[in-house]
């Protein structure tokens, strides 16, 4: 969605130092605050990973609850940044800072933020203490001296609730227009590495609650199948990791069906949840990719089918087989260049005053470089660079014939074109990008006197004669000062141009079927 931002130019010593210090915003395009949202994305990412991690596998981490106080500290930071990152009401940014505060409070977002940031695990020596005086039995597997780090690392779990950040940048990107496909593959990854994860948690969770210390039994969970080719009692944390994932990846990509069964309720629990609620977002994200790639091959499918059309047809009139080759060898450079869409017609629905500014940018430098167009108003440039018309030739091509009506001017974009000598035998000139020729035809009647053939793949902007005209009957100064400058390019190609030391030049081509001798300059007829 488009939006309106008008940006006032403030002098910096005109505001107090307060204003300096809180009132300031954060351009949303800028690569610097985009550099800074991916990252903490990523570390957001690391949350959903950590967390659970050590509710599971490391209850007794110092390391680990350290660097989750770290990231708690750069999620501060960051809401303290989006308090000064401008929000679209009515496709109008608004960059009031106070305006912006009250938009995240009244927000989904705000809400989210501020409970992930509930420091419950405060809770934990005062909910320990009465557990344990009101419980003189445990539930099995757990110790006395275990109920608190437990608890500790579950009651961290709202910061979990930071995730939300992510699944909203997947759902504002996706929308968007341009939205590559790269973005769907990370969107993909991350669910995908998340959920093996958080259910690798969950089943090393309900196999060992008790973390399975050495002489622990584990007689009827589902470690125990692995002895005694393999025993998680004398493993180090991060084997027990690996085979907790092995099997989170075996059971939700086989649906049930590998070495280890569920052996008590709370296993089979775990089973159905990760043959249904997980199975179906890996099945979720293969059906999304089948289908990405479905319509990316459609558009090169349809254009094939336009291909074969042309080529049928070609074949039933009976096209000599180099001219078929011709044709189709355009296409597929069409199909090379922009997947077969010509950009450029879709500029030309641009609003005509967007349109004439995109056009002229594109073709000012080219239209300036005309003699017959020096001195010539910004309107009357504008014009012309509307009236422009974008070609594609081939190397080969031929585009000028020698004794054509010239009523076209050419300005060479890209590539390279050469001027031959009548029996095509010859190169006589060469001319590239930046160059133009044909000018002099636009401003007298007579037949082309040369011939010009591709030298590569070359694009070229073509201005006839009509429209130059019609561009003169409403810039008629313009008009008043290309006569003269036309009659001094036509004497230039048709008779001599000074050379060095006084002599004249040859034109470049002549009625003979060789190469006259000397250059020329960058106008052709």
């Amino acid at each position: 969605m488009g939006y309106v931002a008008r940006y006032i130019p403030v002098d910096p010593a005109s505001l107090s130092w307060t204003a300096r210090l809180w009132k300031w915003v954060v351009i949303r395009s800028s690569p610097l605050y985009l550099a800074w949202q991916h990252l903490v994305l990523f570390t957001i990412y690391l949350i959903g990973l950590l967390e659970p991690y050590k509710v599971a596998f490391d209850r007794d981490s110092t390391y680990l609850y350290w660097l989750g106080v770290a990231l708690d500290v750069l999620h501060g930071i960051d809401c303290l940044v989006r308090w000064h990152v401008p929000y679209v009401e009515d496709r109008i940014e608004i960059m009031d800072v106070p305006s912006i505060i009250r938009q995240w409070w009244r927000s989904r977002t705000g809400w989210w933020d501020l409970a992930s940031f509930l420091p419950l695990e405060l809770l934990a020596d005062p909910l320990t203490n009465l557990i344990l005086s009101r419980t003189q039995v445990l539930p099995q597997y757990w110790s006395r001296d275990a109920v608190r780090p437990t608890l500790f690392v579950v009651l961290r779990l709202n910061r979990m609730l930071r995730l939300h950040l992510i699944f909203t940048y997947f759902e504002e990107r996706s929308a968007m227009l341009h939205a590559r496909f790269s973005l769907h593959i990370v969107k993909f990854a991350f669910l995908i590495s998340t959920m093996v994860h958080w259910y690798a948690c969950m089943l090393y969770l309900v196999g060992c609650p008790d973390g399975c210390p050495l002489g622990s039994d584990i007689d009827g969970r589902w470690p125990g199948q692995l002895i005694p080719r393999e025993d998680l009692r004398n493993m180090p944390t991060m084997s027990r990791y690996v085979v907790s994932v092995y099997f989170s990846c075996f059971t939700l990509t086989t649906t049930g069906y590998g070495r280890v069964n569920p052996y008590n309720t709370t296993e089979r629990i775990i089973a159905v949840f990760g043959a249904t609620v997980c199975n179906f977002v890996f099945g979720y994200c293969t059906g999304t990719v089948t289908s990405l790639l479905s319509n990316s091959r459609g558009v090169q499918l349809r254009y094939e089918q336009k291909l074969d059309a042309v080529r049928e047809e070609m074949m039933q009139r009976g096209f000599p087989e180099d001219l078929q080759s011709r044709v189709l060898d355009y296409y597929s450079v069409l199909w090379m260049r922009n997947r077969g869409i010509d950009a450029l017609s879709l500029l030309t629905t641009l609003p005509p005053a967007f349109y004439a500014d995109v056009s002229m940018h594109m073709n000012a430098e080219l239209l300036q470089k005309v003699p017959i167009f020096q001195g010539a108003g910004l309107s009357f440039f504008m014009a012309l660079s509307r009236a422009l018309r974008p070609e594609l030739y081939l190397p080969g091509d031929l585009i000028v014939h020698r004794g054509d009506a010239g009523k076209e001017m050419y300005f060479i974009r890209r590539g390279k074109v050469e001027v031959l000598s009548e029996d095509l035998t010859e190169v006589c000139d060469a001319m590239g990008e930046g160059t133009f020729f044909g000018e002099v035809s636009l401003s007298k009647k007579g037949p082309r006197t040369g011939k010009i053939r591709g030298g590569n793949h070359w694009e070229i902007s073509v201005l006839e004669k009509g429209e130059l005209l019609r561009i003169f009957e409403h810039f008629p100064q313009g008009a008043a000062a290309s006569p003269p400058k036309a009659k001094e390019r036509s004497k230039k190609s048709r008779g001599g141009v000074p050379a060095k030391g006084g002599r004249t030049r040859q034109p470049l081509w002549g009625p003979g079927g060789g190469c006259p001798g000397g250059g020329g300059g960058t106008g052709r007829k």
